[in-house]
């Protein structure tokens, strides 16, 4: 069989024919086969002619929250194919923060500019995230408020009476793939947005749209739009540095809106984010959003900037300007994969 013609099913190495877009799609007999957790068969669907994606249990027909589903006890993906259908392909395993000796060290000495937090306390943050990168649950982690100081002093007055704070720290994401020697992209975020009801007395640690915790990327649908992105690189050989403009997000004090960081403060991140550029030697820099676009442009990165609106909810009318075509999850992911490999293509 010509090899350009056929692939092979990841699970039982049956030849199917060949998918540029699904490498790793599974065959039919063993897409009959897909079940949950527990063991018990499922069934998906489109929602409507135009597509969309829907999961039940095929005996009781109960809806089924999730595209995650098991082969063989191997960990695949439902969702809706590109063309109509469903195709069911064998999820790759990625890697969460393995940095290189050299980087931890370096990202920690300009973490702690702004950020008091010795080297062993970001690496005991980031080894507990790896144990968590593939559990489900919201698990939570906490520091006290006085790791960040600001060089205001008004600034610092309204960030203790603050109603809740959050910090993010760094991602770097990759296949695991025991390739070294991968090209590195990064991705520039706004900052780490929390909500809250009541005062919370310390720092909420986390990572940029909380894409280490599995339901984030699997589960919640902006957040697994965010990952769908990333996943196009990574897929691609590339690894993925996720950071926040703004370390530090900051509330009023009286509810979880937002308030501006001081100018001496914000000054001091942005020096941060060009050390983190030349920590990890991007081929590329990609914004998502207004605020990060600007504060990329704002400083000399010597690499290529790519602007890309924000992919919340909240920027459907600009993708759909942006695209000429429904801001679908879809359409999204297709226009990245066509404007960010454009771009890699001519490196």
């Amino acid at each position: 069989m010509a090899s350009n013609i056929y692939q092979h099913c990841p699970i039982c190495s049956k030849p199917i024919l060949y998918s540029e877009r699904y490498p790793r799609a599974v065959c039919e007999t063993c897409y009959d086969k897909a079940c949950d957790a527990h063991g018990r068969k499922l069934s998906f669907s489109n929602v409507s002619i135009d597509g969309g994606f829907n999961a039940v249990v095929t005996d009781t027909q109960e809806e089924y929250q999730s595209h995650t589903c098991y082969v063989e006890g191997v960990e695949c993906w439902a969702d809706e194919a590109r063309f109509g259908g469903i195709v069911l392909v064998v999820m790759p395993k990625y890697l969460f923060s393995r940095f290189q000796a050299n980087e931890i060290e370096s990202l920690h000495r300009e973490l702690f500019k702004v950020l008091n937090i010795s080297q062993d306390q970001l690496q005991a943050l980031y080894k507990v995230m790896q144990q968590e990168f593939e559990v489900g649950g919201y698990p939570e982690h906490t520091l006290p408020r006085n790791i960040f100081h600001s060089h205001d002093e008004s600034f610092q007055k309204r960030y203790e009476e603050a109603l809740v704070v959050g910090v993010d720290i760094p991602s770097l994401f990759e296949r695991d793939d025991n390739i070294s020697s991968k090209k590195t992209v990064i991705i520039f975020g706004q900052d780490p947005l929390r909500k809250s009801n009541k005062r919370v007395e310390e720092i909420g640690i986390a990572t940029p749209y909380a894409l280490h915790l599995k339901d984030c990327r699997e589960k919640l649908r902006n957040t697994r739009l965010y990952f769908d992105l990333i996943k196009v690189l990574l897929d691609a050989g590339y690894r993925v540095y996720l950071t926040d403009i703004s370390k530090v997000w900051v509330s009023e004090a009286n509810c979880d809106r937002g308030i501006p960081l001081s100018k001496q403060d914000y000054a001091r991140f942005i020096q941060v984010l060009e050390a983190e550029s030349k920590i990890f030697e991007p081929v590329a820099v990609i914004t998502w959003g207004q605020v990060a676009s600007k504060a990329i442009k704002s400083i000399n990165l010597n690499v290529k900037h790519l602007e890309f609106p924000h992919p919340s909810g909240a920027a459907n009318g600009t993708w759909r300007k942006l695209m000429g075509k429904p801001a679908t999850r879809e359409n999204r992911i297709n226009y990245w994969r066509q404007e960010v490999f454009a771009y890699l293509s001519r490196l």
